[in-house]
């Protein structure tokens, strides 16, 4: 399984953005990473789903050209974004 990479500066940065993703989010990313709801890709971007408590959420990954895997951001996903993306699969 590959790596993902998350600089240190990444969560301040997503949280400033996105105020929405709380401290307590970061504790629960590996998880969220080992075991989405869905995987969607688009434009070199990975997004990766999942439901947390009734809410979607959405991280975007994205590869380097040495196969490294980064953080890009973390949102709120549309829930119909999600289940349009399951009802698919």
């Amino acid at each position: 399984a590959n790596r993902v990479i998350v600089f240190s500066d990444r969560p301040a940065k997503i949280q400033a953005q996105h105020p929405e993703v709380s401290a307590g989010f970061w504790l629960r990313l590996q998880d969220i990473l080992d075991e989405p709801d869905a995987v969607d890709a688009k434009g070199g971007k990975v997004g990766v789903w999942k439901r947390i408590d009734g809410i979607a959420w959405r991280i975007i990954l994205k590869a380097s050209a040495e196969g490294e895997i980064f953080l890009n951001s973390v949102y709120r996903g549309r829930d119909k974004a999600l289940s349009r993306i399951l009802e698919g699969e």
